[in-house]
């Protein structure tokens, strides 16, 4: 008889372990996210939302070259402005007056600025601005006003861009 009431005693506590599932005795390892999948994802929450064009943009005309000074902040989603790797892309443009679409025939072109080497990186980075400057020659014109577009190229090939109206830098006379 005691056998009986131990058998069935094993048999209910067996049976309540099946039917309750194993996970509060054996722990068992929770399926997860390969590390490559988690480090992409945690990688592009990080990257920048957008590019602004600080308010610090405009020429330059030393008399004898003219050149448009940029600078460029990376802003995450958070706001955070942080410097990134990436390759920049700027083109001038004339700016159409009384227009809905401002930006006219294209001017200039410049050669893409690669800034996915750390050195070259930091070349370029002004920490105290939190921003990029760059330093674009331009041919002396007499065109009233430009619009500068800028695009930036992210190592996943996510474009970001932005523009911005420059007026061009004028000339004073040594005579005054």
């Amino acid at each position: 008889m005691m056998i009986k009431i131990i058998v069935k005693t094993i048999f209910c506590l067996v049976l309540a372990v099946v039917l309750a599932g194993c996970d509060g005795i054996v722990p068992i390892r929770k399926q997860q996210e390969p590390v490559e999948q988690i480090s992409i994802h945690l990688y592009e929450s990080f990257q920048p939302a957008e590019i602004r064009i600080l308010p610090l943009t405009g020429a330059i005309d030393d008399g004898k070259t003219q050149k448009i000074s940029v600078f460029v902040s990376p802003v995450d989603a958070s706001g955070i402005c942080q410097k990134w790797p990436a390759v920049f892309r700027f083109e001038l443009y004339e700016r159409v007056a009384r227009s809905a679409e401002p930006v006219g025939r294209r001017i200039k072109l410049w050669p893409d600025i690669d800034l996915t080497d750390s050195v070259r990186n930091n070349k370029y980075w002004q920490d105290f601005l939190r921003a990029y400057k760059f330093s674009l020659d331009i041919e002396h014109s007499n065109i009233q006003n430009y619009i500068l577009k800028t695009t930036c190229i992210l190592v996943n090939e996510k474009r970001l861009t932005a523009q911005t109206p420059i007026k061009p830098v004028i000339q004073k006379n040594s005579s005054q």
